[in-house]
């Protein structure tokens, strides 16, 4: 079956994201909110490029991946773009997110005298609107599902199915993939069997262009 493959980066670590709605829904939904690991504070700090509201005036949800700075790295300043937003992620995101990212970009913004790129306030306010969910556990909206996969990268990481109640074909957003176990994750888990096939797939990956890439080889 035909289906439309979208490839994110492949060769170097970018910034994810990217927004979707299900016909008849109104709403957008999000995937992953990063920023490039070479971003200062002395760029434009408002992120206002990575998503102009006049583009998407209002977003519903977003479904994280997991925690790594070019996928969650300025999600504190969504909740001040988007009030009132749903986001979605798993708790080892969340627990590894908030410790070694949004805390952590303030501390070192403080040591090394730069502007701060959000306020500890915009991360409590991130916190409470953040929904724990399990990988495996099936989330029924009005106009769609969404189902996180376990998909192996790093703890709590997971791909995102989302199944419309229109008769259409599912969408997969695979986040990072990995189908070889380390020492902290499995491999990604296979897709359920009903599945037969997407309309569309984004699928990313750092090394995909790498032909014979093995962290083993990375760690060597």
């Amino acid at each position: 079956p035909r289906v439309k493959v979208i490839f994110g980066n492949g060769a170097r670590i970018g910034r994810s994201h990217q927004v979707f709605r299900i016909s008849p829904d109104k709403d957008w939904n999000g995937v992953d909110f990063g920023m490039a690991p070479q971003f200062s504070s002395s760029d434009d700090g408002n992120f206002s490029g990575l998503l102009p509201k006049q583009v998407v005036p209002k977003m519903r949800r977003l479904f994280v991946t997991h925690a790594h700075l070019d996928h969650v790295g300025p999600l504190p300043f969504i909740v001040k773009m988007y009030p009132g937003i749903e986001i979605f992620m798993t708790k080892e995101t969340q627990v590894l997110a908030h410790a070694m990212i949004w805390s952590q970009s303030i501390r070192i913004a403080d040591m090394e005298n730069r502007r701060r790129l959000f306020e500890p306030i915009d991360i409590d306010r991130l916190l409470e609107q953040i929904r724990i969910v399990e990988p495996g556990e099936e989330l029924r909206f009005e106009h769609f599902s969404a189902l996180p996969l376990s998909n192996g990268h790093i703890p709590g990481s997971v791909s995102w199915i989302f199944i419309p109640k229109n008769d259409t074909d599912p969408l997969f957003f695979s986040g990072d993939l990995s189908f070889q176990p380390q020492e902290l994750t499995r491999g990604a888990v296979p897709i359920p069997d009903r599945f037969r096939k997407f309309s569309i797939a984004v699928v990313e990956s750092t090394n995909l262009m790498t032909l014979g890439y093995s962290r083993e080889l990375e760690k060597d």
